[in-house]
């Protein structure tokens, strides 16, 4: 239900924006998207953005992922950004989770 509501969440928040949004893989370890933004689009205000409407849309609608505090993102402070038209290799995915979750100080199964 979760991976559902942030696809329907994602595209809606690209349909406001002008933005197409070409892809979407919603997993337990990582959420991957690919959009088609308008030209002058910083990938930062995409990103803000998505983080900010499904954030918002995940902790309103299942509470269960609340903790008591009020947290405003639902999402861990990193991401990966690379530009192009394909979804990322598993490969890199991967190594990104490995490395940060090394920088945290946590092994894969802590996460």
């Amino acid at each position: 239900k979760v991976a559902e509501f942030i696809e329907k969440t994602m595209r809606s928040t690209c349909g406001t924006f002008g933005w197409s949004l070409t892809f979407v893989q919603v997993r337990p370890e990582y959420l991957q998207w690919v959009i088609s933004a308008t030209f002058g689009t910083p990938p930062s205000k995409c990103i803000h953005t998505i983080r900010e409407q499904t954030s918002k849309g995940i902790l309103d609608k299942f509470k269960e992922f609340r903790d008591g505090a009020q947290y405003a993102d639902f999402w861990a402070p990193g991401y990966l950004v690379l530009v192009g038209e394909k979804p990322h290799p598993q490969s890199i995915i991967d190594e990104f989770i490995k490395l940060t979750r090394q920088q945290q100080k946590l092994s894969r199964q802590d996460s």
